[in-house]
């Protein structure tokens, strides 16, 4: 907008800062609009943590946790306290499901794969954002690849519609997760290792 005021300008060049500025505009007011989508949008994350007490607290752990892994805290370093769910709690909300996601991901990091499985017990998962529970499907997809094969449980999961969106993400843990896969339940070495050596790539970058 500063540009379009104080740049002199012919009309053509005029008529793309005006199509910038519309465009963004256009995007931040659609973006209020609450969508759940495969990965919510900002007003549903709003509309999601005014639900209840319990979901606008899970919405500030999720926030508190994300900073706190990403300036390097491992998952098995928190307590069980920090993300304990109420009873009460409505598990169908992003919010409060999210914490028994983060739960899993603490017993993932401290080596106890059976416990991290069952918490996921109290949720409806099919019935999370598409993100949300493709992420729990990869917990199960790593479990019955690597950790406790087994084959046909394995290809039911990945056979699991919209999976491999985010399998194909370039995350590490993802990555690591098609490696097992391809290793112990396609039986091909070469591209589990190859797969391997990538996550690694990817985790040190």
């Amino acid at each position: 907008l500063l540009l379009m005021i104080f740049i002199p300008t012919d009309i053509e060049l005029f008529s793309i800062f005006f199509g910038g500025l519309f465009s963004s505009l256009l995007l931040g007011l659609a973006n209020l609009i609450p969508l759940k989508m495969s990965v919510p949008n900002y007003g549903y994350n709003v509309f999601a943590a005014s639900r209840s007490e319990d979901a606008k607290h899970g919405f500030y752990i999720m926030l508190w946790a994300n900073q706190e892994v990403t300036t390097g805290r491992r998952f098995r370093e928190f307590s069980e306290d920090d993300f304990s769910v109420p009873a009460s709690a409505d598990t169908k909300n992003i919010f409060n499901a999210n914490l028994f996601i983060l739960e899993a991901a603490r017993l993932f990091d401290l080596g106890m794969y059976d416990e991290s499985l069952r918490v996921y017990e109290r949720l409806n998962i099919e019935a999370l954002p598409m993100y949300y529970c493709n992420s729990i499907y990869i917990d199960f997809l790593y479990y019955y690849s690597f950790l406790r094969p087994d084959p046909g449980n394995a290809r039911f999961i990945r056979g699991k519609k919209n999976l491999s969106k985010i399998l194909n993400m370039g995350i590490p843990g993802c990555t690591r997760t098609n490696a097992a896969y391809e290793y112990y339940i396609n039986g091909n070495r070469v591209k589990g290792i190859q797969l391997l050596n990538t996550a690694k790539k990817q985790q040190a970058s």
